[in-house]
């Protein structure tokens, strides 16, 4: 019976000390769980502040793409309408060079009209100028005749004066035509009766 009471009290200090170094055991392993349960809270709470910041910049993010797909859609609307423009402004060229070419056209045939006209006109002038022998006379003196009677006795008068070749009757009829006065018309007309004179009583002798 003793013996059983000592192999009992032998187990049992046994089993005591195995529960001792167990809890011991166990203790260390809770120890280094906690240890590593810190540490994984700590990774997990910079994770999460990472996380927040990552979320914080892709709402940021998002907000730019937003702003720039607005930019972009007001862009393209500025585009369609300046495209819109740029084919208006040149349907608008397109017409106006086709404008353009009709009046150059016109102009081009005016031009021919008017140079057919020119033509029609010189050989008009030419055709009136062989018909009229007193259209360089009215051009070569400035004396305005008060009639038609007197400007066409002038004139007959200056084609007889040059048909004569008389140069001192020449000079005074020129002198008359440039200043019709009385004075003038009298020396011309002494002119005239001194190569009437001569010519019929001969040279030397005068009125």
């Amino acid at each position: 019976m003793k013996i059983w009471a000592i192999t009992v009290s032998v187990l049992l200090a046994g089993a005591v000390g195995a529960g001792v170094f167990f809890y011991i055991d166990l203790s260390g392993d809770v120890d280094n769980a906690n240890a590593e349960i810190d540490t994984l809270e700590g990774e997990k709470a910079t994770l999460e502040g990472n996380i927040s910041d990552l979320e914080t910049d892709l709402a940021e993010t998002e907000a730019t793409l937003a702003d720039t797909e607005t930019e972009l859609a007001d862009t393209e609307a500025e585009l369609t309408i300046a495209e819109s423009d740029l084919a208006a402004a040149q349907s608008q060229i397109s017409s106006l060079q086709s404008s353009l070419a009709t009046s150059q056209s016109r102009a081009n045939s005016l031009q021919t009209q008017l140079n057919a006209a020119e033509n029609q006109y010189e050989s008009l002038q030419q055709q009136v100028d062989a018909c009229n022998p007193y259209g360089e006379l009215l051009e070569k003196y400035s004396f305005i005749p008060a009639s038609y009677w007197e400007l066409w006795e002038i004139l007959d008068a200056t084609l007889w004066v040059e048909s004569t070749g008389d140069i001192e009757l020449q000079e005074k009829w020129d002198a008359y035509l440039d200043n019709p006065t009385e004075e003038n018309d009298m020396a011309f007309w002494m002119a005239v009766w001194d190569g009437l004179w001569e010519k019929l009583c001969g040279a030397g002798t005068s009125i």
